[in-house]
């Protein structure tokens, strides 16, 4: 009995060790199964605090059209030592202060969306003012107002002229007031 007991108590941390490889292991076979690709993912970052991610994205989904399958949205600190998900947004929520820090990453608004309410930089409009109060609802922070602005390296923007954009029904549906809920 004694001898039995000995062997379990030297192979326990390796049953441990196999135990949480084969957790993380199964755990990201089943990411890659269920994860849609880029191609059908709409990324929404928001240079705030959202009160529940889960709950506005699923809320966002609701709305969804076209190839689009499934809506992610990362708040600022999701990626505090690495910003390429960030960067590659479709969509990105920011203040005033936020357009000029992140002008790197964002396209300009297509002249059949940009409104005189548009935030410009240098005579180019950037973002619209963020006007869904199902939005609104889940961001605090202490900008006065939120812009919703399009991401200069997503995949769904489309050409400049704002054809072949998936993510413009989105930026659209942000900026006014109409509710998705």
């Amino acid at each position: 009995m004694r001898g039995k007991l000995r062997i379990l108590k030297r192979q326990l941390p390796l049953l441990i060790i196999w135990a949480v490889l084969s957790s993380l292991i199964w755990s990201w076979i089943f990411m890659l199964v269920t994860e849609p690709d880029a191609r059908h993912k709409l990324v929404i970052a928001v240079d705030a605090t959202v009160s529940d991610v889960t709950e506005l994205a699923v809320s966002l989904e609701s709305f969804m059209e076209g190839d689009i399958q499934r809506i992610k949205v990362y708040p600022f600190t999701y990626a505090m030592m690495d910003s390429s998900t960030l960067e590659k947004a479709d969509l990105l929520i920011l203040s005033a202060e936020g357009i000029n820090t992140y002008l790197d990453w964002l396209a300009p608004l297509p002249a059949a969306i940009a409104s005189d309410q548009a935030l410009s930089v240098m005579g180019i409009a950037y973002g619209l003012p963020l006007k869904n109060p199902l939005v609104l609802r889940h961001l605090s922070g202490d900008a006065g107002a939120w812009y919703v602005c399009l991401g200069q390296k997503s995949i769904h923007a489309g050409r400049a002229d704002g054809q072949g954009s998936e993510a413009l029904p989105y930026l659209t549906l942000l900026s006014s007031g109409a509710s998705v809920d």
